[in-house]
């Protein structure tokens, strides 16, 4: 199971819950995500706008941009290996499986190797990252909570950065920060 920002139903507003999370198949990698994006689309299909006009599969977790560590890969991925650091964007107009989780299963050919990167250059590129917010989320068994869509603003959170920014949305079961 992962933790995940995600819509359970329609007329919903996302909340923090469990998700099961397959192994990885044939050209997958499995990724323990580090910081993850929330954008427009995340925040009107927050928000319920997007239900009659984009196909979609509930639960729907947000989140389409999302950076982490691979933790398993499936067969005939060669390229990528576990403990590698990747980024990915999630493309296409179906909304299901999004990257505000803690981990995801995802195409290992839609992933960028990000190399021999240093935390600090890491942190730099993500606190560069204007207009996203990169989230994280604490382990399993700490409680999550819910997040209402007009709360979807700020920039960078405490597990992607090791500080919170004001206007973060917190998913961790905190009071959201800021206005």
């Amino acid at each position: 199971m992962a933790r995940a920002l995600a819509v359970a139903a329609r007329d919903q507003n996302p909340t923090v819950m469990d998700v099961s999370v397959p192994n990885p198949g044939p050209g997958q990698i499995r990724v323990a995500v580090e910081a993850a994006s929330l954008n427009g689309i995340d925040a009107a299909a927050g928000a319920g706008l997007l239900w009659d006009s984009v196909p979609h599969h509930f639960p729907v977790v947000l989140g389409r941009d999302f950076a982490g560590t691979v933790e398993r890969v499936g067969p005939g991925v060669a390229t990528i290996r576990p403990r590698d650091r990747v980024a990915g964007v999630i493309t296409g107009m179906s909304m299901a499986r999004g990257a505000l989780t803690d981990t995801i299963v995802f195409d290992a050919r839609g992933v960028t190797p990000l190399g021999s990167i240093s935390s600090e250059s890491y942190q730099a590129s993500q606190e560069a990252a204007t207009g996203t917010t990169a989230a994280g989320f604490a382990p399993p068994g700490q409680d999550g909570g819910s997040v209402p869509p007009n709360r979807f603003r700020g920039a960078l959170s405490e597990p992607a950065c090791g500080r919170s920014v004001p206007g973060q949305v917190d998913v961790r079961g905190r009071t959201p920060l800021g206005p």
